[in-house]
């Protein structure tokens, strides 16, 4: 088969791998909270520890998560020409009594402004 579907059934957890890296960073990086002065300094100091993590090894690995980057970094595709807008401008209704703004058949929920 071309196509394999992958079925998950009604209430499993779904675990992604981007969430666990979300949890990673909060965990690492941002718990406890920072106490910065500026976005710029939070930055800074971000920037050190991603600097940091890159020299750290994965458990199961030989190589350091730097030395994995720059082999995988030659795989990556060149970016196009041109940027891509990753979003839709689409024009929708709200349900005022709910504060939701509705797009095909999921409900969002919006500031009582909109």
């Amino acid at each position: 088969e071309v196509f394999v579907p992958l079925v998950h059934r009604a209430g499993e957890a779904q675990f992604d791998v981007g969430e666990a890296m979300v949890r990673f960073a909060r965990r690492n990086f941002l718990v406890p909270a920072p106490e910065v002065d500026d976005l710029e300094q939070l930055n800074a100091r971000l920037l050190k520890a991603c600097g940091n993590d890159l020299r750290r090894k994965l458990r199961g690995k030989a190589a350091t998560k730097q030395a994995l980057l720059a082999e995988e970094q030659q795989a990556f595709l060149p970016l196009p020409d041109v940027p891509f807008e990753a979003c839709r401008h689409e024009s929708t209704t709200t349900n005022p009594h709910y504060s939701q703004a509705w797009r095909k058949e999921s409900g969002r929920s919006v500031e009582i402004a909109w």
